[in-house]
């Protein structure tokens, strides 16, 4: 007979958001020059994988749209060298419609974790235009690494979180 874990009292913060769209506002690669060879050759490479995130909301109070810009950057490099072989980064603009939210009264201090979901599917579109981009230049079998959570997230001094006027 097993007994079931108790359950927390305290409770979960959660934001009710649905996604709009995601755009791609700009977007930059560059690569060492290729050397000609008779053969394709296999290489090994190291990918390094780093993002940001911004939030932006239309009233700081009562939001009813979020927006999340991401900076998305991959550089590949050989493993013993530090030079980058290709750098690549865009930056998207998501949009979201808040719905509804409950487990905090205040945006301003949003807390861990209500936001993870929005950033992992920002996240998610991001990634796979990067691996998408790459294999367009050539680079076959590129698989980035996957991020694991996007639970916690450093608070800036505005709370991670900024009012921002609704593009027209």
């Amino acid at each position: 007979m097993t007994t079931p874990a108790p359950q927390s009292t305290e409770p979960r913060a959660f934001v009710d958001a649905r996604f709009i769209q995601q755009r791609v506002i700009s977007e930059s690669i560059t690569s060492l020059p290729g050397r000609p060879s008779k053969m394709p050759q296999q290489v090994e490479v190291r990918a390094e994988v780093k993002s940001n995130f911004s939030v932006g909301l239309d009233n700081p109070e009562k939001p009813t749209e979020m927006f999340i810009e991401l900076e998305f950057r991959v550089d590949l490099k050989l493993p013993e060298k530090e030079k980058h072989l290709v750098s690549y980064l865009a930056k998207h603009a998501a949009h979201f419609k808040v719905v509804g939210w409950t487990g905090f009264n205040e945006w301003a201090n949003v807390p861990e974790g209500a936001l993870g979901p929005y950033f992992s599917m920002s996240y998610g579109i991001a990634q796979q235009r990067a691996e998408q981009t790459l294999l367009d230049m050539g680079l076959r079998g590129m698989a980035l690494p996957r991020a694991i959570t996007f639970d916690e997230y450093t608070n800036t001094p505005a709370g991670g979180i900024a009012a921002t006027a609704i593009p027209q």
